[in-house]
């Protein structure tokens, strides 16, 4: 390698530490082993690494494109998506050839859950959307201009209560609110808020994804070893002894399903071309019959496309299907 560079938390990393670590490799003339072929090694030697989540070795992938092994779990609760993530994530986990297996649904993240006492907080005319606009600001803040520096530089003024002030829930009870309701000098009757809600320790997600108007648990794994298209299959082969309650489903995605989609149109296009083959022989020989006794010789032209996929140590791919259609056509 000519260097490495390395980034610790960028972007919008929550929960744990994460880390990208780019390789520059010198030419391929410069070097004996392949791109592909140094990410074994280096499996190896991070897998000794106690307490680190490899999620992605080799060329970068973009988040658009994602992992060649995608198993989309959708449903109305996330609780129940939970517990079915778990169980789908540790068959891709066992399953050979699969690496680099992850789940969407990370870790929950300890958070303060504000129940409002709607009939209460309606009598005092204080709606949800109103306790909503006055927490956001005082805990997570509100830019409300800026300012410039003696260093001629605009810095941004925001609005937001001491970190002393908002370090407990109890801080949060004791937030005022203007009812509409008027006193004894007819200024509005402030009410904390511990008086119109409850204020209770939960969990919360770290993200939510939503897919076809249901909630989504997305399992994403690798190939390493061994075909996309068989790692799929595999997976798809555990995911039937998976008992899904009514209402969730599980479909497969990523370059999987585009190599299946693909696989059709071949299929499709494959038959079109021997119905094609024998019209023009047909045309040729003005008979119908003796170009069926030419085109026997057409199954067994499999037997060379599976000697040289073997000697090529290929696979069966949208590239070996479209030259075995041209090899129909010859």
């Amino acid at each position: 390698m000519k260097y490495t560079y390395a980034t610790i938390n960028t972007g919008f990393a929550q929960g744990k530490n994460r880390v990208n670590v780019f390789v520059q490799l010198v030419p391929r003339k410069e070097r004996k082993r392949s791109q592909a072929e140094l990410t074994r090694p280096m499996r190896e030697r991070l897998s000794r690494v106690a307490g680190i989540e490899v999620q992605q070795i080799g060329a970068y992938k973009s988040v658009s494109s994602g992992k060649p092994v995608q198993v989309s779990i959708l449903g109305p609760d996330r609780r129940v998506l939970a517990g079915l993530g778990e169980k789908v994530l540790e068959i891709v986990r066992n399953t050979p050839g699969a690496v680099d297996a992850e789940s969407s649904d990370e870790a929950s993240k300890p958070q303060v859950a504000v129940a409002l006492k709607r009939a209460l907080a309606s009598d005092l005319g204080i709606g949800v959307g109103q306790v909503a606009a006055a927490l956001r600001p005082l805990l997570a803040g509100q830019a409300v201009g800026n300012w410039r520096g003696p260093d001629d530089q605009f810095y941004d003024v925001q609005v937001r209560l001491s970190r002393a002030d908002r370090a407990r829930a109890s801080d949060l009870e004791r937030v005022p609110f203007a009812s509409s309701l008027l006193d004894a000098s007819g200024a509005p009757r402030m009410v904390q808020l511990r008086e119109i809600a409850t204020l209770t320790p939960d969990l919360g997600a770290q993200q939510i994804n939503r897919k076809e108007q249901l909630r989504e648990t997305l399992i994403t794994a690798n190939a390493f070893g061994r075909p996309a298209g068989d790692v799929a299959g595999a997976v798809r082969a555990g995911l039937a002894g998976v008992a899904l309650p009514p209402g969730y489903r599980i479909t497969m995605g990523g370059s999987s399903k585009d190599i299946q989609e693909s696989l059709g149109y071949a299929t499709q296009a494959l038959m079109l071309a021997v119905v094609f083959i024998y019209l023009i022989l047909a045309s040729q020989f003005g008979s119908f019959i003796q170009p069926i006794a030419i085109m026997m010789s057409l199954p067994l032209a499999l037997i060379g496309v599976v000697l040289a996929l073997l000697v090529a140590r290929s696979t069966l791919n949208i590239f070996s299907i479209i030259g075995f259609i041209m090899l129909m056509g010859l």
